[in-house]
């Protein structure tokens, strides 16, 4: 008897990890050398909620941002000694992982938004 309840209990929950509604999304951060930028603020704002995620990118410039809700969202990103980088109107769809496209940090100032 216990042994079905484990089966229906792991089948349960293979069936609830298998239908996740959120979705993440990555992307790698480079000088205009083509250098990976280690320890880069990526700063993710959800649109309508304005909640925000912050992370900071590994050693090879990348960076992972998971268990988002679907939607729409703006990315920015900052290192010291370069401009603020800002993408606008990213659409995230459930269960997707989006792949921004190269992030190139030009030199310059920074100025806070």
């Amino acid at each position: 008897m216990l042994s079905r309840y484990l089966i229906l209990f792991v089948t349960v929950i293979g069936t609830i990890a298998a239908q996740s509604i959120t979705g993440s999304i990555t992307g790698r951060v480079n000088d205009s050398s083509g250098l990976a930028v280690l320890g880069a603020d990526v700063k993710l704002v959800q649109h309508g909620t304005g909640a925000e995620r912050q992370f900071k990118t590994g050693e090879q410039g990348t960076f992972v941002i998971g268990s988002l809700p679907p939607g729409g969202y703006d990315l920015f990103v900052s290192f010291q000694g370069f401009k603020q980088y800002e993408m606008s109107s990213i659409t995230l769809s459930a269960s997707e992982t989006l792949a921004v496209p190269e992030i190139v940090l030009q030199i310059g100032h920074f100025r806070s938004r």
